[in-house]
């Protein structure tokens, strides 16, 4: 099958799927879930996407996303007797998993085998390759081609030609992995902060019911970081990134467009001056 025509090689087709998948995701806490609960809905959805993330016949991806758009038309509709059967399934769910979960003292039958990338196959730059921020260049070997400012899920690029290098789709690829992960993580933290917070009142309980308290040698208190402090600021490093990463983003697009506009500039000049040496 041609490339252009692989649906999990398209551009569209992913930012639909990954726009359904945080859509999914995002209903978790409006159903009054517990933190278990929660867990389990969450993992039922990544499960589901993880298991379809490689399918191409458009049947079977018709078909996958017809379920997930009815599954959030469900969420969203739902009212408190959907609910409380939703809970049910989960929980029932949740007893499932922890029974069939193998203990740790089994045995491994299988050992995860990791796939090595051959030497050929990994794609690297051109050496003393100048960057695309240096351009224009005053003078050129052949025609001047004004290059065409594209994004790609928000990452800008300057496209001279088709196909594109495939050092260019890589960076590309893995910029747009990151970001996901990124979010992936910020939105895990979200769930997490709730857990911290239960960890933190089940400690002051302990603290005033049993008078538990950390000391050290000459009887201080020790003072401790809270759970749910440490999950705050692990989120707000993540989001410091999204956000440094959507600023660094927009001022190299406006660098491109500059560029292109210089390139503009550069191409009408040498077409005039063609004419001239013609003439």
């Amino acid at each position: 099958m041609p490339r252009h025509l692989i649906p999990n090689k398209s551009g569209v087709h992913r930012a639909a799927c990954i726009s359904l998948y945080r859509a999914l995701l995002r209903q978790g806490p409006k159903l009054h879930l517990d933190s278990r609960q929660l867990f389990s809905f969450n993992h039922i959805v990544r499960e589901n996407f993880s298991k379809h993330v490689k399918i191409c016949s458009p049947r079977d991806i018709r078909n996958a996303l017809g379920l997930g758009y009815e599954t959030l038309k469900a969420l969203v509709s739902s009212n408190g007797a959907q609910l409380s059967r939703l809970s049910c399934a989960l929980t029932h769910f949740q007893e499932l998993r922890s029974s069939n979960t193998p203990s740790a003292a089994a045995p491994q039958t299988s050992a995860i085998v990791k796939k090595k990338v051959p030497h050929q196959l990994i794609i690297k730059a051109r050496p003393n390759t100048p960057s695309v921020l240096s351009r224009p260049f005053l003078s050129l070997s052949g025609p001047r081609h004004v290059p065409k400012l594209v994004s790609a899920n928000g990452i800008p690029f300057l496209r001279f030609k088709k196909p594109q290098s495939p050092y260019l789709s890589r960076i590309i690829r893995d910029k747009v992995k990151q970001h996901s992960r990124r979010f992936d993580h910020l939105y895990d933290l979200e769930h997490q902060i709730v857990l911290a917070k239960d960890e933190d009142h089940w400690d002051k309980i302990l603290d005033e019911t049993c008078g538990l308290r950390r000391e050290t040698e000459n009887g201080d208190d020790v003072r401790f970081t809270s759970w749910a402090t440490v999950v705050q600021h692990a989120r707000a490093i993540v989001s410091w990134k999204l956000r440094e990463e959507t600023l660094n983003n927009a001022e190299t697009a406006r660098k491109m467009y500059s560029i292109i506009e210089q390139e503009k500039t550069l191409a009408a000049r040498e077409q005039d001056q063609g004419k001239k040496a013609a003439e």
